[in-house]
């Protein structure tokens, strides 16, 4: 018996002498959390040159050092895990600017998405506008690495009363009544800003979403209030009455879709008619004026984002009868479901400006030529049998169409979205300090969007999701994209 409690004792000695021993040691000496990317081509989203033969040092979650390799001394980091990247390209994470993944809550279809963006190299993904409830409990899963996801950034809606008969808000506001609830708030002229922004941090968004019918006074009260709360506000271009000046005065962090900023063009008389209700829907306007052009101009004074969506501009030009049908679709659903609380309508008051896919093409170049940032956000998502997501398309119509070069297409896919979401000092550049989200690629992005498609590794807060142990898996609805 005094034997095996000494010979106890002794093994505890030894066990509490190695653990104090680790304790003091050198981070690099003890049992290593620390990843070398070696041989790798670096385009950092910070300069304009490719940097060539590069190593990445990762260590937890953070980029500890970039450098070249004839600088890395490996005997640094002993105990380090060796990536032999074999001349692959590095680029930041690419973070989605404009994704909807619980719109009509799903959890297989919200991972089925979630994990196609996370392995086509996005690492952070901003959802903006859906049922928060469902997008908390995503976005936790995602952060704490529970599912394979990019980073899940959301918003709480704000939009003026008549706005809530939408079927999308019945739909995402299932058991509440939507408008009147924290994630989706009805602004009128009698509202407690101080009260709704606070409510709107209380659901643990990253930000406000100013959708439709609010007015320049509701904007401005929205984004001055916002921004004494420490809340950013995302908006879209046009959320008449307030038009796109309007909206970007408010000081908002970013406009989103391309066709919206048409809309500065209105004219005082259609502006006068469509109060009356003499004037409804889309009307023509001078895509060339220079109202639209002095928008950009506010917003690159701001550091505004413009996430113009382009490929949902292009899908609706293509699909308009099918988008129609798909809103009607939801309303009747929605007006049969037990636990929806508000009518839904797919009617809509209001004017629109006509604006087709190049037009919009040619909205996207002006702002970039008037030094505006652009950001990649889709709107919408590839169909379920496709092994690639949405934001590929994106990037694509950014190079092709709009002529944007594609380093200034990879900037728009990192450091600008970015921005736009106001994590620019946490990801969207590869630099010592910079959280590890980083997307590697067999073929150069720099010549030729179609070379995203080579992606091999994605690293989201320094772990390895390697594009072999991709499965597209099963989404769970019926194979539509849009």
């Amino acid at each position: 018996m005094k034997k095996t409690l000494l010979t106890f004792s002794i093994s505890l000695l030894i066990a509490q002498l190695a653990s104090a021993t680790e304790a003091t040691m050198p981070a690099d000496k003890a049992k290593s959390d620390t990843t070398i990317y070696q041989n790798v081509n670096v385009i950092d989203s910070i300069s304009d040159d490719l940097q060539k033969n590069m190593a990445i040092v990762v260590n937890g979650e953070t980029i500890r050092a970039l450098l070249p390799m004839s600088q890395l001394k490996q005997d640094s980091y002993p105990n380090a895990t060796i990536v032999d990247a074999q001349s692959w390209y590095a680029t930041p994470g690419l973070i989605e600017t404009h994704t909807h993944v619980a719109t009509q809550p799903n959890r297989q279809y919200a991972e089925f998405i979630l994990n196609r963006q996370l392995y086509g190299g996005i690492t952070t993904a901003r959802d903006l506008a859906g049922d928060s409830r469902a997008l908390a409990d995503l976005s936790r899963a995602a952060l704490v690495k529970e599912i394979p996801a990019p980073d899940l950034k959301y918003v709480a809606l704000m939009a003026g009363p008549e706005f809530f008969s939408d079927p999308r808000t019945v739909s995402s506001g299932l058991g509440e009544v939507p408008g009147k609830i924290s994630w989706m708030q009805a602004v009128d002229e009698n509202t407690d800003m101080k009260t709704a922004v606070a409510l709107s941090r209380g659901t643990w968004a990253s930000a406000i979403k100013t959708y439709a019918k609010l007015n320049d006074k509701a904007m401005k009260r929205i984004g001055d209030e916002a921004r004494k709360q420490g809340i950013p506000v995302w908006s879209h271009a046009h959320v008449g009455p307030a038009r796109p000046m309007a909206v970007a005065k408010a000081r908002v962090h970013s406009m989103s879709h391309a066709c919206d900023m048409a809309a500065a063009a209105f004219t005082e008389e259609q502006l006068a008619k469509a109060e009356s209700g003499e004037l409804n829907g889309r009307v023509p306007v001078d895509l060339k004026s220079a109202k639209i052009d002095a928008v950009f101009e506010e917003m690159k004074t701001h550091n505004t984002v413009f996430d113009p969506t382009l490929r949902v501009e292009e899908w609706v030009a293509n699909n308009a009868e099918k988008l129609k049908a798909q809103r009607e679709k939801m309303a009747r659903e929605m007006n049969k479901n037990p636990n929806a609380k508000g009518k839904a309508s797919t009617k809509k008051k209001g004017i629109r400006a006509q604006c087709g896919f190049e037009d919009a093409v040619d909205l996207v170049r002006r702002a970039y030529k008037a030094g505006v940032k652009i950001s990649t956000g889709t709107d919408g998502s590839t169909g379920n049998k496709d092994r690639y997501p949405a934001l590929y398309d994106e990037l694509r119509l950014l190079n092709e169409k709009v002529g944007i070069p594609m380093m200034d297409v990879i900037k728009a896919a990192t450091i600008n979205g970015a921005f736009s979401i106001g994590l620019e000092n946490k990801i969207g550049t590869l630099e010592a300090g910079k959280q590890a989200n980083i997307s590697f690629f067999e073929q150069n992005p720099l010549d030729g969007s179609e070379h995203l498609r080579s992606v091999v590794l994605t690293v989201k807060r320094g772990s390895p999701y390697y594009r072999k142990d991709f499965v597209l898996g099963e989404s769970g609805i019926p194979d539509e994209d849009g």
